[in-house]
């Protein structure tokens, strides 16, 4: 929801490029309490992998990251399901081009 994504901004900027890893845990507690709350039915939890290059960059997948807390809290099992085809191009970029 709007709400959620609003509050949340400024944590997810500094946990996706500022290097606080730490703010996984208030977020996956937000993505827990908004999954708790809805219709959502779901097998498992599983994430994007990122480029290597940029996972180097940053130190870690911050999608990878924020899953492992979520699957804790949901007691959902985070599985390694996806395969990063094509790393040319930034998904920041992508949704920049589709607007």
């Amino acid at each position: 929801s709007k709400k959620f994504f609003h509050k949340s901004s400024p944590i997810i900027f500094k946990f996706k490029y500022n290097g606080q890893k730490m703010n996984r845990v208030p977020l996956a507690h937000l993505l827990n309490d908004y999954y708790k709350d809805s219709d959502i039915i779901a097998d498992c939890v599983t994430y994007v992998p990122m480029p290597k290059t940029r996972e180097k960059e940053r130190g870690y997948n911050q999608a990878k990251e924020l899953s492992i807390e979520f699957s804790n809290l949901s007691g959902l099992p985070l599985l390694d399901l996806l395969i990063r085809k094509d790393d040319k191009i930034k998904q920041a970029i992508l949704d920049y081009i589709k607007e």
